[in-house]
């Protein structure tokens, strides 16, 4: 298959599922979206790993995600929604929400990572992350913060 095959499939592709209609605005916020999740797994993560070792994992990873939440909307409204409006209050309380169902995503992860598979707490803290991540876009973006 030829170079222009692939693209030509892969252009095909896109347009069956709808991406190649994503518009640049979207894009971009996606892009803000998982640079400030990054840091907030950066945050999440040494939290996780400070505590991890003084509680059980289960609380450990409570604490972790939840100071990763209150860090992801500082930065997501000032940075990645900023042209959102509406009060502060009622779109924090709507982002804790969509937060808490990512943290019940989060925690059977985190729980099934270390529980059940026996992988390091490391390891187990970004699978729950990335994987509670792709939700807390969606619904930050439907719902939270749009």
């Amino acid at each position: 298959m030829s170079v222009s095959d692939r693209a030509e499939a892969v252009a095909d592709t896109l347009d069956r599922t709808g991406v190649a209609s994503v518009s640049a605005e979207r894009l971009v916020r996606l892009a803000e979206f998982g640079a400030v999740g990054a840091s907030g797994a950066v945050v999440n993560l040494v939290v996780f790993l400070f505590v991890a070792s003084r509680i059980a994992f289960f609380l450990a990873g409570f604490v972790a995600f939840f100071g990763g939440v209150l860090w992801t909307f500082a930065l997501n409204w000032v940075v990645t929604f900023r042209d959102v409006t509406g009060e502060l209050g009622r779109r924090f309380v709507q982002y804790v929400g969509v937060c808490c169902v990512g943290y019940a995503i989060y925690t059977a992860t985190l729980t099934g990572a270390v529980a059940v598979f026996h992988l390091p707490y490391w390891l187990s803290g970004l699978g729950a992350i990335s994987t509670a991540g792709v939700w807390n876009f969606l619904g930050s973006e439907r719902y939270a913060l749009a």
